[in-house]
């Protein structure tokens, strides 16, 4: 919770299933903090950032903005600021990546997406064309918050003739 700018001391239900009360929750996230002083730092200054612009960027540049009226309504959306870097991030990242593997391998499907990860179905004949241009792909070197970044692709799942196996 804390990787997403959580509050200390708020009590998830992973954290009361650990048998951690608010005390022993906040001493412990107050411990990982320490330990992770570039996080904290972050994190207050997408807060600052979020309250004195009213809005935030993921890291590919897509601005989300934040609208509030009262208190409460603000403490919720700098939350969501403290989350949309990260998973608006991602999902630039995701969008991106289909773009382009559309625009290389036309006659590739786009079966779905979920979360980080999409399938593709490619013909059966041109598996063996289409895997290393997708591995290639996925994973090149993605500048995030001025570091190169490589995520490692997954292992070729083939779906040949209603059969699901492994190449």
């Amino acid at each position: 919770k804390l990787s997403y700018g959580g509050h200390v001391a708020s009590v998830t239900s992973g954290a009361a299933a650990l048998g951690l009360d608010k005390t022993r929750l906040a001493q412990a996230s107050a411990r990982f903090l320490a330990r992770r002083p570039a996080l904290a730092a972050y994190w207050r200054h997408v807060a600052a950032q979020a309250r004195t612009t009213c809005m935030v960027r993921t890291w590919m540049g897509r601005r989300r903005m934040l609208f509030w009226s009262s208190r409460p309504q603000m403490e919720h959306a700098i939350r969501e600021a403290m989350n949309d870097p990260m998973q608006g991030g991602v999902s630039d990242l995701l969008n991106t990546t289909v773009v382009a593997i559309k625009r290389m391998l036309p006659w590739a499907v786009l079966v779905t997406t979920k979360h980080d990860a999409g399938t593709f179905a490619v013909p059966e004949a041109r598996v063996a064309e289409a895997w290393p241009v997708l591995r290639t792909w996925v994973e090149r070197p993605h500048p995030i918050n001025g570091r190169e970044c490589r995520f490692a692709g997954p292992d070729p799942p083939l779906y040949a003739a209603g059969r699901r196996g492994k190449a």
